[in-house]
């Protein structure tokens, strides 16, 4: 329930510029009398067909004339008459859709939608009130009319029983935060969002800091210089977002989260935690913070990553490819080669690294689905417990390189040098290795091609076990 506040809030959003200016203080203060206002007129005539607002109009024209003419004159942009008006009556609108969604066929019903009307009708009163006596926003300025709105919703059911079906109240966040999308400045601190879709919302230097927003869509949102620090990313969609500057410390992304196309130059991401399945393809994160940063399962794939220093960020199943810039500092053990991310436990599908030295690399639990490493120079390379299967190492040079517990079902091998390779717990049974080298490799509980066990057989090696279209040469 606590989250129906927020479209009220959203609607003065625009008023949020320096209030030290005092045209927008005036201005703060006659749109909180406009609501007020309203509010009195929504709780004494019902239904709301015979409102009559025109007194309130006159009012808040005056004041803003008013404001206008102080000394100082009004910033640029500040809170607009039209805008306002507008802002203020999609709200009204879109609450009485969802209060009265079907024209009444039994007086009870409408009887019903007026009862929670009226409540609606005090809670705005309580927080214009709220506005007037603090004027400037604190944290607390909502909290002492909620239970006002939270009867708003259930009000009724017990005179009007099956007539009155309370709404459900995702449906009133809903319709309220589509009709107040402008959140500009808004301080929205520890508010729990839920499915709520923001497509397009101005959160321009929003204080969301603390918030929890799982599943919430804010595609195509405004959070240049937000504030989200500490704030629950819980399959939040953030694709196409512009969030340029803004503060994203210590976030938790556990259920994954898109960044798809987003813009993210010069966030701070610093201590944050990106769950499986978090997406920052092609995304803009030029000189972004990602100190401390936890990524397990994110994927870069064609993000711009330049300025960005990885390396006190903790990387686990990375996936990455066609970076158009490689970042400036990685973690331990990993490097970007050809706009690739490689380390341990990285995840790539159909990467292509033909010809290229790779020699030395720790690639210990990575995934390489069809990858192809033909003619490449991979001496000494650790592809313990890596996945490997269908890669292509056709002529490639892996001497001395560890495949302990490596998948390779369905890996070519054909002419590549093995030699002195680690080939402890591989299942050679169906690989392809045509004239390939195994000289002096070393077979500890190895599956052989005739399924036979390497430590069964004397002399432990699988030499032999080989038909047509095996090893140029095997030795143990």
């Amino acid at each position: 329930m606590a989250l129906v506040f927020v479209g009220y809030h959203a609607i003065d959003a625009m008023a949020q510029a320096p209030t030290g200016n005092a045209c927008v203080a005036a201005k703060n203060l006659a749109a909180a009398q406009y609501y007020r206002c309203r509010a009195r007129e929504r709780s004494k005539t019902v239904p709301s067909a015979t409102l009559d607002f025109a007194t309130c109009e006159r009012k808040l024209a005056a004041a803003f004339a008013r404001a206008e003419r102080r000394p100082g004159g009004c910033p640029d942009p500040t809170m607009d008459l039209s805008t306002l008006r507008l802002r203020v009556e999609a709200a009204d609108e879109s609450i009485e859709r969802i209060l009265l969604p079907q024209p009444p066929v039994y007086m009870a019903q409408r009887r019903c939608a007026d009862t929670r009307r009226r409540f609606l009708a005090k809670y705005v009163r309580c927080e214009a009130s709220e506005r007037e006596e603090q004027l400037l926003q604190t944290e607390d300025l909502y909290r002492r009319c909620h239970s006002d709105l939270v009867l708003s919703l259930y009000a009724g059911n017990d005179r009007f029983g099956e007539f009155c079906e309370t709404p459900h109240t995702w449906d009133v966040v809903y319709a309220v935060s589509t009709a107040c999308s402008q959140l500009t400045g808004a301080r929205l601190s520890g508010v729990t969002f839920g499915a709520v879709d923001l497509f397009g919302a101005d959160l321009v230097g929003a204080d969301l800091s603390g918030s929890d927003l799982s599943s919430v869509s804010l595609e195509n949102a405004n959070l240049d210089g937000a504030d989200l620090r500490d704030a629950i990313f819980d399959n939040t969609d953030f694709g196409a977002a512009s969030l340029r500057g803004a503060n994203l410390s210590r976030v938790q992304g556990e259920g994954g989260v898109s960044f798809l196309s987003a813009n993210l130059d010069g966030a701070t991401l610093a201590d944050a935690h990106f769950g499986s399945a978090s997406s920052f393809q092609n995304a803009s994160l030029v000189g972004a913070d990602f100190s401390g940063t936890e990524l397990d399962g994110a994927y870069f794939d064609d993000a711009n990553l330049a300025g960005v220093d990885f390396s006190t960020s903790s990387f686990r199943h990375i996936s990455s490819a066609r970076l158009p810039t490689c970042p400036i500092g990685l973690p331990p053990e990993w490097v970007c080669v050809s706009g690739t991310l490689l380390g341990p436990t990285a995840s790539l599908l159909d990467p292509v690294f033909d010809g290229m030295n790779l020699d030395g690399l720790n690639l210990t639990e990575s995934s390489f689905g069809f990858a192809s490493f033909a003619g490449t120079s991979l001496v000494g390379v650790n592809f313990t417990r890596a996945g490997l299967s269908g890669v292509r190492f056709a002529g490639a040079d892996l001497s001395g390189a560890d495949l302990t517990d490596a998948n390779t079902f369905a890996t070519d091998f054909d002419l590549a040098d093995l030699s002195g390779a680690n080939l402890t717990g591989v299942d050679l049974r169906f690989v392809y290795i045509a004239g390939a080298d195994l000289t002096g490799v070393i077979w500890g509980v190895t599956r052989c091609d005739d399924g036979s066990l390497s430590t069964a057989r004397i002399p432990e090696t699988c030499c032999g076990t080989f038909g047509p279209g095996g090893p140029a040469a095997c030795s143990p």
